[in-house]
């Protein structure tokens, strides 16, 4: 039988593993830099769908559950980022509920302009 020498596994396995590393860095990177596209069109569009509001009660309701829904998603990030500690399960959920906070503010400020409320001074 002939002898296997260790290195002729390791080498290979670490070379992988170095490679997967790499490749999770990369990934991390490109989140993040989504992960700043999808905050810039959150606070753009919480500002759009604030200027449509019809009156101050109605721009009060909207930043009062903006607030709400802040906590809640940090409370989800911090959630995530504890049972997926290794792997920055934080920072994917918060794209994610990020970017779909942003459509929404985006729903709410087309349909509220195309009811045609008057967002003008009071």
């Amino acid at each position: 039988m002939k002898s296997i020498h260790i290195s002729r596994l390791v080498v290979p396995v670490l070379s992988a593993l170095a490679a997967i590393a790499v490749a999770f860095a990369v990934h991390a990177s490109q989140m993040g830099k989504a992960m700043g596209e999808a905050d810039d069109a959150l606070n753009r569009n919480f500002k759009t769908a604030l200027a449509s509001m019809p009156n101050e009660d109605a721009r009060k309701l909207l930043r009062d559950g903006q607030r709400a829904w802040v906590q809640f998603r940090d409370a989800e990030v911090s959630l995530h980022a504890s049972i997926y500690s290794t792997s920055k399960g934080g920072l994917f959920v918060n794209f994610e509920l990020t970017e779909a906070r942003a459509k929404q503010l985006d729903s709410i400020a087309k349909r509220t302009s195309a009811s045609g409320y008057d967002a003008g001074p009071e």
